[in-house]
């Protein structure tokens, strides 16, 4: 300052005039230059506090997403902890259902063995009526029988013996070979309560007077 006032002494008026212009816009381009740092501080700091605005809202977002991460991780858990109750269950239920199916099975192949059954019933008593007939055509070629007694026999053979020896020599014939195919088909199958059911002890077979009855007739 006292360098200043030293030179200002020396000068005269216009130069002066011209110094403080100088120190005037040295002053000014100070204070510009003071103002464009501050907003330039200014600028700065609010992108600073945006930027840190941005960082704290992410923080929160992924402390959301690990919360949910962590719940849905725990719901895992419980799904899991279901899903395998449940395959106790079903594991349970199937073995159940193999039960019901092998006896499902086991009447499925009874029902089929009896509706077999009855077909060959039904064969056999067309069969007997086809013998009746061919005893009703003998009958006319028979010298020396008695017409009332051949008459009588034909009318009551489906009532003798010989009648049911036939029916349950033949049931019993048809039933061994289907419980015997059974038998190759499900060797683990128990079927003798059916067997039983269905076949006799000791099958029925034409008895000697039937024999006797062909001989004469052939």
């Amino acid at each position: 300052m006292e360098k200043y006032s030293n030179y200002a002494k020396t000068c005269d008026a216009v130069e002066m005039i011209e110094a403080g212009l100088a120190m005037h816009a040295r002053s000014q381009g100070f204070f510009v230059n003071a103002q464009m740092d501050m907003r330039r501080l200014q600028k700065v700091n609010r992108e600073f506090e945006r930027r840190a605005f941005e960082a704290i809202a992410d923080a929160q977002k992924l402390k959301d997403r690990v919360a949910a991460v962590e719940e849905a991780l725990e719901a895992s858990k419980l799904k899991h902890a279901e899903l395998e109750s449940l395959v106790e269950q079903l594991t349970s239920s199937n073995q159940d259902l193999t039960v019901e199916v092998h006896l499902c099975q086991s009447e499925k192949i009874a029902s089929t063995v009896l509706e077999k059954a009855n077909k060959e019933r039904v064969e056999l008593k067309a069969q007997v009526e086809g013998l009746t007939s061919e005893a009703a055509g003998l009958r006319q070629q028979l010298e020396g029988a008695s017409a009332s007694i051949v008459e009588e026999y034909i009318s009551h053979f489906h009532e003798t013996v010989e009648y049911d020896g036939l029916g349950m020599y033949w049931r019993g014939v048809t039933y061994n070979e289907v419980f015997k195919r059974l038998a190759e088909l499900y060797p683990k199958l128990d079927l003798t309560f059916i067997r039983d059911k269905f076949i006799p002890a000791e099958p029925s077979i034409p008895t000697d007077e039937e024999s006797a009855y062909r001989e004469d007739v052939d």
